[in-house]
């Protein structure tokens, strides 16, 4: 699915297709609460209306887009573009409509904003006979041939590349671990009409996976995040915290569960009071 730009043609986005998902355990709004606090993606006093918000929309079963959905009324609210900006770097929340007017320059341009640590990130595409890159002033990341498009220009005098937002995002995250930042964009499970991505760290993104909440299972996106393995050991400590998370919040019950943000915030973005909250790599 082409998005039209208006300045640049010869690089135009394309919306990601779809990936088949395989039939997985659906969550509930409880579990759902739980992993927002534990991940810090929203801050708690903001959470708890927009979760309320999305339960009255759609009832008691938990759709599948309802991380990327309570994140995207979260970055909207009161409709204040600079507010709006201020929170999707906060979080690293990264939004892509289908009719939204940008090009791949563009578009590098605000993953540059949401990853202040790399530097200034250039889209490189000077060349037609080279690859797509993103680069950074000490490296470059190669675009993946099969996430790029060629199809005839207007004038039909040659060939014109477009390329998917999930070829930027994975160029994206490639760049990441060449500079060996700890976070990286992880697909969230979204509508037909727009792609949403979130910068966390390995242990957030298994807690997004245990809810379902990512476009794809994780272990079929380590392509796309470009994390190295982590050993078995690893492994069984990541899921020994996971299932002593899940316990003592089952205790707890859900308004007692720890989160990791920064301050809380209400959700007309002023803060309160807080005892210093752990600070999460989202932020």
């Amino acid at each position: 699915m082409v998005v039209q730009t208006q300045r640049d043609y010869r690089a135009p986005l394309l919306m990601s297709p779809p990936p088949v998902r395989d039939a997985r355990v659906r969550a509930d709004w409880v579990s759902l609460g739980r992993v927002l606090a534990q991940t810090g993606l929203v801050p708690p006093m903001a959470a708890a209306e927009l979760l309320a918000n999305a339960k009255a929309r759609h009832g008691s079963v938990l759709p599948e887009a309802a991380v990327a959905e309570v994140m995207c009324d979260y970055v909207a609210r009161r409709g204040h573009a600079i507010e709006g900006a201020r929170r999707c770097r906060a979080r690293r929340f990264f939004l892509h409509r289908e009719g939204d007017h940008v090009n791949a320059s563009q578009l590098v341009r605000r993953l540059s904003f949401l990853a202040p640590e790399l530097g200034t990130m250039l889209f490189v595409m000077d060349d037609p006979r080279q690859p797509l890159k993103l680069r950074t002033r000490t490296a470059s990341a190669v675009v993946p041939r099969w996430e790029i498009q060629l199809s005839p220009t207007d004038e039909g005098k040659g060939l014109r590349r477009s390329v998917t937002v999930r070829g930027l995002l994975g160029a994206t995250n490639r760049l990441l671990a060449l500079h060996d930042l700890p976070f990286r964009f992880v697909p969230l499970a979204t509508a037909d009409d727009y792609e949403a991505y979130v910068g966390v760290n390995a242990f957030q993104a298994m807690l997004l996976d245990n809810i379902d909440a990512l476009h794809q299972p994780l272990i079929d996106l380590r392509g796309l995040l470009s994390w190295r393995p982590l050993a078995p050991a690893a492994r069984h400590v990541a899921q020994v915290l996971l299932n002593t998370l899940s316990m003592k919040n089952e205790t707890m019950g859900l308004d007692e569960a720890t989160p990791a943000t920064s301050p809380p915030e209400t959700t007309d973005g002023s803060h309160v009071p807080s005892r210093g909250n752990a600070t999460s790599a989202a932020q």
